[in-house]
């Protein structure tokens, strides 16, 4: 089985205009507009994910549909993704899918670093807002992963082939 894991995009901060809720953050334009061209780097990597899974948090769900979008896949979202995500857990939310060889998981930091040092046996990876890391599991078990690849945002975006985006400003893609 092949699991792709992503961080979420550059959301907004937890503020007064959004109640100071977790759940409701929202994709920054700039989030946004960087998640685009790298969901277009995902589609290139060809890794024919055959199912997105998400969190249910704004940020997250927002992140999941670009790439669900973009890759043609369907997307489901689950509830135990949410922050505090552990590798027993998700190894439990991917049985719900026996039949699905290749899905794309959608969450958050730390979660995303510490899922990846389980599955693996060890090693840290750097999820910046954006990354995706894809780990091939010889059995859905704890340790059995071997890391394929670790894509970190501007390197999807680079892969595009579309240019990348400027700190502050929308996607630098020549039509």
């Amino acid at each position: 089985m092949i699991v792709g894991l992503l961080r979420h995009a550059v959301a907004e901060d937890a503020s007064e205009s959004t109640g100071f809720q977790d759940d409701v953050r929202a994709l920054t334009a700039e989030g946004d507009a960087k998640m685009r061209v790298a969901a277009a780097g995902i589609q290139r990597l060809d890794l024919d994910f055959e199912l997105v899974l998400a969190s249910p948090l704004l940020r997250t769900l927002q992140t999941a549909q670009i790439v669900a979008q973009q890759i043609d896949a369907p997307l489901h979202v689950v509830e135990r993704l949410r922050p505090g995500l552990d590798a027993e857990a998700l190894l439990d939310v991917l049985l719900d899918f026996p039949d699905t060889n290749r899905v794309l998981v959608c969450g958050h930091q730390p979660d995303m670093s510490d899922v990846a040092y389980d599955l693996l046996r060890g090693g840290i990876l750097e999820f910046k807002k954006g990354a995706l890391a894809v780990i091939e599991l010889g059995a859905p078990r704890l340790g059995t992963g071997v890391l394929k690849a670790h894509y970190p945002p501007a390197a999807l975006r680079a892969i595009a082939g579309g240019g990348d985006v400027a700190p502050g400003g929308g996607a630098d893609i020549v039509a």
